[in-house]
């Protein structure tokens, strides 16, 4: 059995924009990280991104803590989100990272664990899913990056607020996941627990009239530097302070 914790995190939304945020996070990578077995990122890391060209004091200093973990042999996997899908190769190489497909199934102590950003889950909203389709595309990628710097930020920021603008609109329903997807997604990947982050409702919810019974943890988003994490530690996984 392990004897370190693993870590598992998400929606940190990271930026110039929230000092607070990377403090905790430099915090959290110096106190609790640096013992760890291992850090798991599910998306959202940042608020933004826009190419790997970012030069910004968080994108330095995130890098930095994240290569730190790297020289003491804590390994970090890193799934992209709906706001940091573009973090490519070079940052994830430079940060010492190792990518992560989304959906992954992981195991712990011979116990297998589907993880996920969330938001493939939120199949409601066909809106979204047509969005999410589209802007995966590599060309279109290629196509985005390829663009001057301060064009992909002007483009990026208005993409955001009609993405806020939007979602203030929609039902707390259409947002959240499908219940039926996410049991589809247990049978498919035959898994009795799932750990997601993206709707931002950090919970424990547990299914016992489903057979067989499965567990489904909701990661939180971090918010005035403070969060609920999630950690595996003997056997079990918990949300703890950050």
């Amino acid at each position: 059995m392990l004897t370190k914790p693993i870590y598992i995190i998400s929606d940190l939304h990271l930026g110039d924009g929230h000092p607070e945020l990377l403090e905790a996070f430099e915090r959290f990578i110096d106190i609790k990280a640096r013992n760890a077995h291992a850090l798991y990122i599910l998306g959202d890391l940042f608020e933004a991104w826009v190419g790997d060209d970012d030069e910004s004091l968080t994108a330095k200093r995130v890098c930095e803590r994240l290569k730190s973990l790297a020289e003491l042999g804590v390994p970090v996997f890193y799934m992209h989100g709906n706001r940091d899908f573009l973090v490519g190769k070079s940052y994830i190489k430079q940060a010492c990272m190792h990518s992560l497909p989304d959906p992954s199934v992981v195991t712990f102590d011979g116990h297998d664990i589907l993880m996920s950003h969330g938001d493939l889950l939120c199949t409601h909203d066909i809106p979204y899913q047509r969005y999410r389709w589209l802007v995966h595309r590599s060309w279109l990628q290629a196509l985005f990056l390829a663009l001057p710097r301060s064009f992909r930020d002007k483009l990026g920021n208005k993409i955001r607020m009609k993405s806020q603008e939007q979602g203030s609109k929609k039902t707390m329903n259409l947002m959240d996941v499908d219940e039926e997807t996410v049991t589809k997604w247990l049978k498919q990947y035959q898994v009795y627990t799932i750990v997601h982050g993206h709707t931002h409702k950090p919970f424990k919810h547990f299914y016992p009239m489903s057979h067989p019974p499965f567990t489904r943890f909701v990661l939180g988003a971090w918010e005035n530097g403070q969060a609920r994490i999630l950690c595996y530690q003997r056997g079990e996984l918990a949300f703890v302070d950050l």
